[in-house]
């Protein structure tokens, strides 16, 4: 897929259209899209250029699935064993964070980050 929006009409654009650089919201880019940024440029005496840069974004790893045994127990004396199969994905080695919820605060609490797994 692709996508083709004036700088300054983009909601999801966080910089303005005269900035050197471009900066977008989060997931403002589709995974696995193609898109092409073109400038033009327009000086004081008339003379005219412009350029183009196509890319398309990584998608998300697909077709895997994590398990745990036991699927219940006790903070700080079940001992866990966290299991990921089938992950599938062109940018390897894949790295896996693993956290627990907590459902007092309803937020994540890392507890293994950027692993591998053989």
């Amino acid at each position: 897929s692709s996508s083709s929006s004036s700088p300054s009409s983009s909601p999801a654009l966080l910089t303005s259209a005269t900035s050197p650089f471009l900066v977008f919201a989060p997931h403002a880019l589709q995974p696995g899209a193609s898109y092409t940024f073109e400038v033009l440029v327009l000086s004081n005496i008339g003379t005219k250029g412009s350029n183009s840069v196509s890319f398309t974004t990584n998608s998300a790893p697909a077709l895997g699935t994590c398990a745990s045994n036991p699927t219940q127990g006790f903070a700080l004396q079940t001992t866990f064993r966290l299991k990921c199969t089938g992950w599938e994905d062109i940018d390897i080695p894949l790295l896996y964070d693993f956290a627990t919820f907590n459902n007092a605060s309803g937020t994540f609490v890392p507890i293994a980050l950027k692993q591998t797994l053989p």
